[in-house]
């Protein structure tokens, strides 16, 4: 009984350690870019008007071969960056629809390759691959009448379903066929000779920590920059601080961030700063877009065509607050005494009586064997002619100048499932022991059946009794 009381408090002390973890954890975010989206939008009943260079054609499953043959349009689609400018993509999926009927705008969502699972997600590199080799073939600013270019983009997107969805050719227009086959199992064949490539990186910028606090005259960082899609970033700093960006390291006033970079704001002065950076990156090649409102995993799924610009920005801030500091000044002490005249009056009277058979009358300073002296009473007045001021003189001292301190970067937060992890299992923790604590507690019986026991039973079991109570309840000695 007493040992699962202890494992009780055991489990609640961790669980209460468990969840300080938690709550003491702060995120600590900075301003940073977010994923880039593609806007897809079409007035167009057959979306011709969402069509780039390519052909409508038809094909089969090769795992189906009784299958129906499937119509598609096999090319660039297109649609929207944020900043107005034309995404070029080809679909992933042969029989998906990107803007389902009665629908005229989806916007897709750049993703990384690991939301992607399944027999797609294993092909990917090659399908990437086959952007990065022939990608680059189809001009975009063609006219819709170059068979040639329409072509090139049919056979490419042809390949791309080949490893998606095993689709094979069956039919092209204008006698394109045969060509459009050849076309597409070279494609093909390239690609099955390669082993692919890796997901390209989705470009990416920050600064963290996302704040810092200090005294003028001290540096505030590091700030650590994390640049991905381009070499370097911008550097501007504004605020009342009049701050300026450094190099940690070397102190050096900087202008521009690489990837890595540990910057610091220094600033001699109360007042914020706020430091931003920017700079243009890449979305390469081979990115997918995706739909990710919950209802739509049936959706399209896009694959970026050619690489796109995109702007980056980032930003922190920092602030300088002036401390107040208590000094005990030193002083220095000038005292003048007082310079004074006194006349002083004196009355004295002396009454000398002795018993001897020598009488003799002696001065009052005098001492005789033969007589006493009563001391004198005497009156004296003081007269004080003049007091000179008593002066003080202070001299403070000046308090030394504060020296420059860096900050420490504060630790980063635990986030995403780590810390649901770490709150499950001080809930668990908790819960066992409470349970443990409060409700394994001694039932004692109060009463017998066969009448009171004897006193000496009776005390055996007070003593039981008190051994199982917590420690704080009971006595030190059994009641005599």
């Amino acid at each position: 009984m007493r040992r699962k009381r202890l494992l009780g408090w055991a489990l609640v002390a961790l669980g209460g350690l468990f969840a300080s973890v938690v709550l003491v954890s702060v995120p600590a975010t900075a301003d940073t870019s977010a994923p880039a989206t593609i806007v897809v939008t079409t007035t167009d009943g057959t979306q011709a008007d969402i069509h780039g260079p390519g052909l409508q054609i038809g094909g089969h499953d090769t795992l189906n071969p009784g299958a129906n043959a499937v119509p598609a349009y096999a090319g660039l689609r297109k649609g929207k960056f944020p900043d107005g400018t034309t995404a070029w993509a080809y679909c992933i999926h042969v029989d998906a629809h990107l803007v389902p009927a009665g629908v005229n705008t989806t916007v897709l969502t750049e993703q990384d390759w690991d939301a992607v699972s399944g027999t797609l997600g294993r092909v990917l590199p090659k399908i990437a691959y086959i952007l990065q080799a022939y990608g680059g073939t189809v001009d975009t600013s063609a006219s819709i009448t170059d068979q040639t270019n329409n072509l090139k983009a049919a056979a490419v997107q042809s390949a791309i379903w080949h490893y998606s969805d095993n689709f094979a050719v069956d039919f092209a227009p204008g006698g394109l066929t045969s060509q459009l086959q050849t076309m597409t199992n070279a494609i093909v064949a390239q690609a099955d000779a390669h082993v692919g490539v890796g997901q390209p990186a989705a470009p990416t910028l920050s600064l963290l920590p996302d704040t810092l606090n200090g005294t003028p005259g001290s540096q505030l960082g590091p700030y650590t920059v994390a640049l991905v899609g381009a070499a370097t970033a911008t550097l501007t700093v504004t605020g009342d601080a009049a701050a300026e960006v450094r190099n940690c390291k070397t102190n050096a006033v900087v202008t521009t961030a690489a990837n890595g970079d540990k910057l610091c704001l220094f600033a001699t002065k109360p007042g914020t700063a706020t430091l931003r950076a920017a700079t243009i990156a890449i979305v390469p090649s081979g990115r997918i877009f995706k739909d990710i409102k919950p209802g739509e995993e049936d959706r399209q799924e896009l694959i970026l065509a050619k690489d796109k610009p995109v702007p980056l920005n980032a930003s922190v801030a920092g602030t300088w607050t002036a401390t107040s500091t208590t000094t005990t000044p030193s002083s220095t002490t000038t005292t003048s005494t007082p310079t004074s005249t006194s006349t002083t009056s004196t009355t004295s009277t002396s009454t000398t009586s002795s018993t001897s058979t020598t009488s003799t009358t002696v001065a009052p300073t005098s001492t005789s064997t033969t007589s006493s002296t009563v001391a004198p009473t005497s009156t004296t007045s003081t007269t004080i002619l003049a007091v000179l001021p008593l002066q003080i003189t202070n001299t403070p001292q000046t308090p030394a100048a504060v020296a420059p301190t860096e900050v420490a970067p504060s630790t980063l937060p635990l986030t995403g499932r780590r810390s649901v992890a770490t709150v499950l299992l001080a809930l668990t923790c908790l819960i066992i022991g409470a349970l443990l604590v409060f409700f394994n507690k001694p039932q004692p019986a109060f009463a017998t059946a066969g009448g009171p026991p004897p006193a000496a039973d009776r005390a055996a079991w007070r003593e039981d009794l008190r051994r199982q109570m917590p420690w704080w309840l009971r006595r030190s000695r059994p009641r005599a």
